[in-house]
């Protein structure tokens, strides 16, 4: 039941109200677009009002800003990846409080690539990525890591599923029943048909300005020669990479999604949406049930029950390689204190129990 409660005298008319009323324990007071949002505490809230009477909210051009503010005391709070905070050297006055975000990363396959449509070279491909060695070195263990496309630390999480293990030799079994034979002397796999002997060559796509999926890309072709699969990583900046994702000019990808607090993954591989951000042009009669299920569902239980089915048929299917979910953190000054519980979309959750030690304003 989330959602703005707000009277119709107030917004009747053609005109919009200058100040938007809301129902939280704090009110709109002024706002100037790219620069600042000011919020007063609220009188009329029935949470009671809170402690720290004004906040303002300073909006900047990139994450960094933001990161770099608060290292220098301009702000007294910032939400931020931990990883991107690692850069940074922070007063001894200030605490972390930690949780898993909703940024999901994962590997996908390019569906119109018929030696992808096997699912043994697939499995040969999740086999082939070291998920662990990836979170402690690329991610510096700032991340979760995941089996399918679900928060761990959501209610609808499948823990009994346990995803493909980094594991070289049974990469190599994988490639093996897919009907491709190790050539020694070549140290590739290969396979003979009527058209000829054809080696298993990859393309992996990934948007350069991202250092960690860059990263991920490198040690995945790494791993791909190793086991005796062609490949190479071609890093383009971002608007390539999408374009290059629309027009399907990939074999793998590396990507994320920032998932919905409700989660649906009907965008990433129904079949109706393959022209959509279904960039992998996935397409199954079954996995549109199971999704239709999920997002039909009605009551905990049946969402449950729902997703769980859901998770472990895409963690067979393997539409994409899960990685993981990513770790952000409230970073707070130290002279504020009160109860800080973030969680995805509600970083500030228990702001109204907040106190400060001085009567200045807190940004």
């Amino acid at each position: 039941m989330c959602f703005p409660v707000i009277s119709e005298s107030y917004y009747s008319g053609n005109d919009s109200p200058e100040y938007p009323m809301g129902n939280g324990p704090y009110k709109f007071s002024d706002f100037t677009p790219a620069k600042e949002l000011v919020l007063e505490a609220s009188e009329n809230s029935f949470g009671g009002t809170p402690s720290i009477g004004r906040v303002v909210v300073k909006m900047t051009t990139d994450s960094d800003t933001d990161i770099y503010s608060f290292s220098q005391k301009i702000t007294d709070c910032v939400v931020a990846g931990e990883t991107d905070m690692g850069k940074y050297d922070f007063y001894a006055e200030s605490e972390k409080y930690g949780f898993t975000d909703n940024y999901y990363e994962f590997i996908g396959f390019n569906f119109n690539n018929s030696v992808l449509r096997d699912k043994n070279i697939r499995k040969a491909v999740a086999a082939c990525v070291p998920i662990d060695n990836i979170i402690d070195s690329v991610y510096l263990s700032n991340a979760v890591k995941t089996s399918s496309p679900v928060n761990p630390s959501s209610f609808l999480y499948n823990t009994n599923i346990p995803g493909i293990q980094y594991d070289l030799n049974k990469a190599k079994e994988y490639i093996s029943l897919a009907g491709y034979k190790y050539d020694s002397e070549s140290n590739l796999f290969a396979k003979t048909d009527e058209s000829g002997t054809h080696n298993i060559s990859l393309r992996i796509l990934v948007n350069s300005e991202s250092k960690e999926r860059r990263q991920v890309a490198i040690k995945l072709s790494e791993e791909l020669k190793s086991v005796g699969i062609k490949s190479g990583v071609e890093a383009v900046n971002y608007n390539t990479y999408i374009s290059r994702l629309e027009s399907g000019d990939f074999d793998l990808f590396v990507g994320g999604w920032e998932m919905s607090v409700s989660p649906y993954f009907g965008f990433m591989f129904s079949s109706s949406d393959r022209d959509g951000l279904n960039y992998i042009s996935y397409s199954d009669e079954k996995m549109d049930e199971l999704l239709d299920t999920a997002y039909n569902a009605v009551n905990e239980a049946d969402m449950v029950k729902a997703y769980s089915e859901l998770e472990a048929y895409t963690a067979d299917e393997l539409p994409y390689v899960s990685l993981l979910f990513r770790k952000s953190a409230l970073f707070v000054n130290s002279r504020i204190s009160g109860d800080f519980n973030p969680v995805p979309y509600d970083y500030f959750r228990g702001i109204e129990s907040w106190k400060i030690e001085t009567n200045q304003t807190s940004d």
